[in-house]
């Protein structure tokens, strides 16, 4: 079930086109037939290798899951009567089981769905007389209602926009919902894989010029279950991807993100190739901005507040948890709040079985040979972490994070509280911060304008680690302006 589909399809035609000869290497129809001569014969003979590639790919979870039902059928009750009635092996697996066994594999074959948009999906439209044209919504309203049967590798709350001249969205309120099912796949894949909560953006550089916006309202984003081998992302996300000479401008806003989490395992988006989508953090509260291609510009603005809510004890967090938004790549710009604003940035840990990384602010990623000003994540306001009960697998940080390159700034205060409600514990953190840490041997660089402090209640226990109240810096080249007020 793991064999990368590219993979088996250059072995097939290595077989049955190289070697035997027997089915043709490549097209849909026939090399120089008038499309008026091409028979349905022709089609279904180009179609067998796409067919036998895909089928042998997509096989192995259907069998697997019929032998289980299987199994469970022929201990069942009924064909135990069966057998005391002196029916055969072959009529019991013939009357019984191949009937009780058929529906599930049939929901299983149409269960796994490539993408899932709650909105509009907008691709390769053309610019009428330099006009965008603009794709408006109300309130949309998605629910996904899955189970261990049920997957989906992508997850658009809101609208989408891909190819030609784009097209510039305008959303009401998005709320998605999600109970269950599998998202995203273990491990590397080529395919690209993400959950949002908002709209998304996307241009190639090898495309036409775009400058496409969108917006939305408040998002909300609910999971009281399910196995997420993928990210999610509370807010809107503008993606510039390819190796093309075309400079694409993106740029979505929202009002304001919220991510409330009860239930299910969360691990990171890690896929390879062109459009690929790879990220650090499995939970990001607020929007993305994603430049994956050799230049681009997408921003992310969140004009209100974002916050992660984590309240389970069930819930397990491989990676980073991310109150705020994430700028990767050059040319990504994250800006949560207004100039002057109180806006805020939060991570609260009601209750979790297991968590990575906490991070209050926003986070910046990418090469350590970029200059500072080529990722930049700007808050204006206040960021925190709030840990009530749990236990805490990595770092806790109060403010933002830049991760080999990028500028985070925050125009206000940053905190980390423990307010042990129920002994949380932190096993195996290395520090906990109360301002901004900048891992790099580059020219990261962090700014908080306001106070920092980590503030420690009752009962809560951290084995191992340093508490600074203060910010973390690994290199030379970072650069932190701070104030502390007497408390701290």
């Amino acid at each position: 079930s793991s064999t990368p589909a590219f993979w088996l399809a250059l072995l097939l035609l290595m077989v049955f086109s190289v070697w035997l000869g027997w089915l043709p290497v490549g097209l849909s129809v026939p090399i120089g037939v008038e499309a008026g001569s091409i028979t349905l014969a022709d089609r279904l003979y180009h179609a067998i290798l796409p067919a036998l590639t895909l089928s042998i790919t997509g096989v192995a979870n259907i069998a697997l899951h019929t032998r289980e039902k299987m199994i469970d059928v022929m201990e069942s009750e009924y064909v135990l009567f069966a057998r005391a009635r002196g029916e055969s092996r072959r009529s019991i697996v013939l009357r019984h089981g191949l009937r009780n066994v058929a529906l599930p594999a049939i929901t299983l074959q149409f269960a796994s769905i490539s993408e899932i948009i709650g909105g509009s999906y907008a691709k390769g439209l053309a610019a009428n007389e330099d006009s965008l044209l603009t794709v408006k919504h109300g309130d949309i309203t998605t629910t996904i209602n899955g189970d261990k049967t049920t997957s989906t590798e992508f997850v658009v709350g809101g609208s989408k926009v891909a190819g030609g001249a784009g097209a510039n969205l305008k959303t009401g309120n998005i709320s998605l919902t999600i109970t269950g099912g599998t998202f995203g796949k273990e491990g590397k894949t080529n395919d690209y894989e993400l959950v949002m909560g908002g709209n998304y953006l996307k241009a190639s550089t090898g495309d036409v010029s775009v400058n496409n916006t969108a917006t939305a309202e408040n998002i909300t984003v609910n999971i009281s279950g399910g196995k997420f081998d993928t990210s999610v992302t509370g807010g809107s996300v503008a993606h510039v991807y390819g190796s093309g000479d075309k400079k694409q401008v993106l740029s979505v806003t929202d009002a304001s993100t919220s991510v409330n989490i009860t239930n299910g395992t969360f691990r990171q988006s890690s896929s390879t190739g062109q459009g690929a989508i790879e990220l650090d953090p499995s939970i990001i509260g607020g929007g993305l901005a994603l430049v994956t291609g050799t230049q681009g510009t997408a921003i992310s603005t969140i004009n209100g507040n974002t916050r992660v809510t984590i309240n389970g004890e069930n819930v397990d967090i491989k990676d980073k948890v991310l109150g705020g938004s994430l700028a990767q790549g050059k040319g990504a710009k994250v800006t949560i709040g207004k100039e002057g604003g109180t806006s805020t940035s939060a991570v609260v840990v009601e209750n979790v079985n297991s968590v990575g990384d906490l991070v209050g602010g926003n986070m910046t990623e990418d090469n350590r040979t970029m200059e500072a000003k080529d990722v930049t994540a700007t808050l204006h306001g206040n960021s925190s972490v709030t840990v009530k009960a749990g236990k805490v697998e990595g770092d806790i940080i109060g403010g933002s994070y830049a991760r080999n390159a990028g500028t985070v700034t925050t125009n206000g205060n940053t905190s980390v509280v423990f307010n042990a409600a129920n002994s949380p514990t932190v096993s195996q953190a290395e520090y906990i911060v109360g301002g901004d840490k900048v891992l790099s041997n580059g020219t990261a660089t962090g700014e908080i304008t306001g106070t920092s402090s980590v503030t420690i209640n009752n009962d809560a226990s951290v084995t191992t680690g340093a508490v600074v109240g203060g910010s973390f810096r690994e290199c030379p080249a970072y650069t932190l302006l701070y104030q502390f007020s007497p408390k701290d």
